[in-house]
């Protein structure tokens, strides 16, 4: 796995953040860890700060909230501009609903299909909200009338680009969640 990157994207993070990247430590202290801040603000800089001196992460920030897809999009450019050796890169959401052993799974099945964006899906059972589930049904049966693919969580934050696709996937338009819909499609 020495050739990925973990990334996070956050707004307005909370100890779920910190929990999942000490839990990520915990397991791993070689990782890179690239964290985007997406313009939580001066509140939440004391997080931020304590990812890079504790854990050794990466963070950049953006100003102001310019919304999911942007956050993966600059991570998307500090990868294919500065991280040479990076190949793969699996983005990961700060709440914590992914286990660490399920990113590194995906990793690891990403490693054996080079050529395929792997996708970390979520069973969703009764403790999700209706309007969770509504949004995931909704996406994923027009996924599958666009595409014919038939994905069981298009929403999912737990993915793994390799670079091949990176310069392709910066391409794609959106800034907000409907990046990760329009880079399925």
């Amino acid at each position: 796995m020495e050739n990925s990157l973990i990334m996070i994207p956050s707004l307005e993070p909370d100890h779920k953040l910190l929990a999942l990247v000490e839990k990520i430590r915990l397991h791993n202290q070689h990782l890179p860890i690239l964290v985007v801040d997406d313009g939580s603000g001066s509140a939440y800089q004391s997080v931020f700060s304590t990812l890079e001196q504790q854990f050794g992460c990466q963070v950049l920030t953006h100003p102001k909230n310019l919304g999911k897809g942007a956050a993966i999009k600059t991570a998307l450019t500090e990868v294919l501009t500065n991280q040479p050796a990076v190949e793969f890169m699996v983005t990961i959401d700060s709440d914590g609903q992914h286990e660490y052993t399920d990113m590194m799974a995906c990793l690891t099945k990403a490693q054996a299909h080079p050529d395929s964006i792997i996708l970390g899906t979520r069973s969703f059972g009764k403790e999700v909200p209706l309007r969770s589930k509504f949004g995931n049904i909704l996406t994923r049966n027009i996924l599958r009338l666009a595409t014919g693919l038939a994905i069981e969580d298009s929403q999912t934050g737990l993915r793994v680009f390799p670079r091949k696709f990176m310069t392709d996937l910066l391409a794609i338009s959106g800034e907000r969640f409907e990046y990760e819909t329009r880079m399925l499609i």
